[in-house]
């Protein structure tokens, strides 16, 4: 028999609230599809308090990783990563602002749990860091689609000096 979930007991028992989740991975889902929906509406924007993608963030940020089971950790630094990740993308073309996209980068590659895919925020750092070869060796890297093409979009918008 499978054990439920107690979010009520949890450090992070206002961010399952907020989203109405049963466990880690549930909140996970249902942060990317409010995510999703934000993207898809061009409507996402880290200046937005009222955005709830914005208030999990700021949940999740107050609490002490520590106080957590490894479970919520990893799935609590997972929302984090893809925050931030999307941060950069809304500071470049929303607010044309590079000095932020490039703290975006850096904290999203603090916080990017070991082993995931994702490829394309260290490229975004690389890039904005100004470091293009660096660059050019990390996106031999990238195999998969879309972000092989979007490494391309990348190097395009990003790779040149500012």
């Amino acid at each position: 028999m499978e054990t439920k979930f107690d979010t009520a007991t949890s450090p992070l028992k206002e961010a399952y609230a907020l989203l109405n989740a049963t466990d880690p991975g549930h909140l996970s889902d249902r942060y990317t599809d409010e995510d999703q929906k934000l993207v898809l509406a061009h409507a996402w924007d880290y200046k937005n308090p009222e955005l709830i993608v914005n208030k999990l963030k700021e949940l999740l940020d107050s609490i002490n990783s520590d106080e957590l089971s490894d479970n919520e950790r990893y799935w609590r630094a997972n929302i984090l990563w893809f925050w931030n990740h999307h941060a950069i993308d809304c500071a470049l073309r929303v607010y044309s602002d590079r000095e932020a996209a490039l703290g975006f980068a850096r904290r999203a590659l603090e916080i990017q749990p070991a082993g995931h895919p994702n490829k394309i925020t260290k490229l975004y750092y690389l890039l904005l860091s100004g470091d293009v070869a660096g660059a050019r060796e990390w996106q031999k890297q990238i195999d998969s689609e879309p972000e092989k093409e979007y490494a391309e979009v990348l190097f395009f918008e990003l790779g040149k000096p500012s």
